[in-house]
């Protein structure tokens, strides 16, 4: 089995789809347990399509990602390692955002 976001089936696609379409936010979940970086890759190409937006925060993307997968197989050295770096790519493009934020600069 594997933690996958949903897949892009048609109503699922339908939904996120009309939901940028019409400026409403949109949030996804994995809905099974995978521990690859091919499974992780997927969940980030379902939260941003375009990718990371070097000029600003992306015009597609999920708002939210609910992780359901916590569990003893998540947390072995090799899989949580792997999942530290699939949390540090969702939040690729909000970095430079938040790092002044952190670091108490008020400019």
């Amino acid at each position: 089995m594997s933690c996958h976001m949903i897949f892009f089936n048609a109503p699922y696609f339908c939904s996120v789809s009309g939901g940028w379409m019409d400026n409403i936010d949109v949030a996804g979940k994995n809905a099974l347990s995978r521990y690859d970086p091919a499974g992780y890759n997927q969940n980030l190409l379902n939260a941003r399509p375009n990718g990371v937006n070097q000029n600003g925060p992306p015009k597609l993307k999920m708002v939210g990602v609910t992780y359901r997968c916590l569990s003893d197989e998540l947390l072995k050295q090799k899989n949580f390692r792997i999942f530290k770096t699939f949390v540090k790519k969702m939040h690729a493009d909000q970095v430079s955002i938040l790092l002044p934020m952190l670091l108490g600069d008020k400019s």
